[in-house]
């Protein structure tokens, strides 16, 4: 249904007039996109773009450092985690032989005797979750582990009969 104006009889809104190979076409409706320029177009602009990228480029600024932060929060967790099963494996250790070992070996975590100290972990698992093994001292019923763990400023932690200390 066509819609008339009531002062001149032609359809409301815009008409146009289109020449196209010597024959008129009148009273055609011109959507707004075609008046302003758009005829035909499908996309987006340039500056469209640039504004996606301009944001995109802003949340990634964000993102990118909260998601290091959480990784090395990750691996400091991994390596007090690991000294938890070492203080559970010295204190096995101390039930068996009534004492703590007098020196351990971090290469493979043996006492003095080369008996194996630690036996709930793998030698790989105690080498990649911890920096480094900076030193063990005993004394009597007490022991203390000093290390560093694999987070990004490896953080010192130490190690006692009585639980971790940061």
């Amino acid at each position: 249904m066509v819609h008339q104006d009531a002062t001149n009889g032609r359809e409301r809104g815009r008409t146009s007039s289109i020449i196209k190979a010597g024959t008129r076409y009148s009273d055609c409706t011109v959507t707004p996109q075609q008046t302003a320029g758009h005829v035909g177009a499908s996309g987006i602009t340039l500056i469209e773009l640039v504004i996606v990228i301009a944001i995109v480029a802003v949340l990634a600024a964000i993102a990118v450092p909260e998601y290091s932060r959480y990784q090395d929060k990750a691996r400091l967790t991994s390596s007090i985690s690991l000294l938890d099963a070492v203080r559970t494996d010295l204190e096995a250790y101390r039930e068996k032989s009534e004492a703590y070992p007098a020196t351990i070996n971090f290469a493979d975590f043996t006492d003095q005797d080369g008996k194996p100290v630690v036996m709930s972990l793998s030698k790989e698992s105690l080498q990649t979750k911890m920096f480094s093994w900076d030193s063990y001292s005993v004394d009597k019923d007490t022991f203390k582990i000093i290390c560093r763990g694999i987070d990004i400023g490896h953080t010192v932690l130490t190690l006692t009969q009585a639980g971790m200390v940061q």
